[in-house]
């Protein structure tokens, strides 16, 4: 996507690359990337997620001489902690697998180097299929990148965004999210503030590692003498997070990638599939793909669900064991797929634990008050809504 400079200057007011001190008039965004490109390669290009790179740099010098890697960050972790050498080390570590035996055997090696770092930990999301990025820019010499095809993480709520057609009918998909938004904010009571009397310590929700992505403030009350009454904590990062998690695991578009700290469920989604009726079938054998993701408090904007659901206990994220990866944007799509450290193609239908089935992971609307809610909003407006529908999975059989 070509950068009118000008243009941008005159609407943000500033100059997104007058740091790179490059002449050129229209810059590129790769906007899988989040990446400038400045014609003729005169200058380094750079990843708008300059905070996420500076937090890297801090704690390892390496992404000072190199700050390129830090879009393949997961295979340059995976690779140092297991010894995998390669000539291009930004490519993901694939295995092949064949049984849960072997399966086991490569996620307890990664398990045992992690031991030595008890401040990361080890998630996983199962697909059945490992989705790449369009190669349509493979050949483009401002894209050099690109002859690597990678997976592709971007979130539901961009996918299918900006190909140059008019962007009407997006604007009018996310007013109908929006909506959605409001109910589940009103049906659950979630507030965009809590309130604490004198002398209650502040609860921001989110550690000082968010501050520079979610600011939190805070407004006194007082009375008239200036006597200290209450304090309203404002959240709405948290919040904002709290929305994405509950909206994408009820079927509806959100920015946020769902990942789950439990092996057996992402192999549970990896090999079953949703048919146009919306009924869990196994899908086809030799396809499905295991992405495991190190991740490191701090420093990755990552959260487990269970900081997220509160008091709202909400089955579904529950029975999966999930959680959320953010950052990813309109202009930074694919943000997700830099922290992808193993892939795992699963050769074979491999085992898991038999309380996965699909009236578990996806308990019907009897069981789930949240989902017979979010369903009968939908219902109620469903002329005004459609198509954008929460799912309910057909578990008839």
């Amino acid at each position: 996507m070509p950068l009118d400079r000008a243009l941008f200057e005159r609407r943000s007011l500033t100059d997104l690359v007058e740091v790179a001190q490059t002449p050129a008039t229209h810059p590129l965004v790769d906007l899988d990337y989040g990446l400038i490109l400045t014609p003729g390669g005169r200058v380094r290009n750079l990843t708008l997620d300059q905070a996420h790179l500076m937090r890297i740099q801090r704690m390892d010098k390496y992404y000072v001489d190199n700050p390129s890697a830090i879009f393949s960050v997961g295979a340059h972790r995976a690779r140092h902690l297991m010894n995998l050498q390669s000539s291009e080390p930004w490519i993901v570590p694939e295995f092949e697998v064949h049984s849960r035996t072997e399966l086991d055997r490569i996620i307890g090696r990664l398990r045992n180097k992690l031991g030595k770092n008890a401040k990361a930990e080890l998630w996983f999301r199962g697909q059945t299929s490992d989705f790449l990025l369009d190669g349509a820019l493979e050949s483009e010499p401002l894209c050099p990148w690109r002859k690597t095809r990678d997976s592709s993480l971007v979130p539901s709520l961009y996918r299918g965004t900006f190909h140059g057609v008019n962007l009407r009918a997006y604007a009018e998909k996310l007013i109908k999210i929006q909506k959605y938004v409001s109910f589940v904010t009103q049906h659950l009571g979630v507030r965009p503030f809590t309130v604490r009397a004198p002398g209650e310590s502040f609860d921001g929700k989110l550690s000082k590692d968010w501050s520079s992505y979610a600011p939190a403030f805070t407004s006194h009350h007082v009375d008239e003498q200036g006597n200290h009454l209450s304090s309203m904590d404002y959240r709405h990062a948290f919040n904002g997070m709290q929305c994405s998690l509950f909206l994408q695991h009820y079927g509806l578009p959100s920015n946020i990638l769902d990942i789950t700290k439990d092996v057996d469920t992402a192999i549970f989604f990896a090999q079953n599939s949703l048919s146009n009726d919306n009924r869990v079938t196994e899908a086809p054998e030799g396809d499905a793909v295991l992405y495991a993701f190190i991740l490191l408090p701090g420093l990755d904007r990552f959260l487990d669900s269970e900081a997220l659901s509160e008091q709202f206990g909400l089955l579904r994220p529950a029975r999966q064991q999930c959680g959320l990866l953010c950052g990813a944007s309109f202009i930074n799509r694919n943000h997700y797929a830099r922290y992808i450290a193993l892939k795992f193609r699963l050769r074979r239908r491999l085992q898991y634990h038999s309380h996965l089935t699909a009236d578990y992971v996806y308990p019907s609307r009897k069981e789930d008050p949240f989902l017979n809610a979010i369903l009968g909003f939908a219902e109620m407006n469903e002329s005004e809504l459609s198509p954008v529908m929460p799912f309910a999975p057909n578990l008839e059989s």
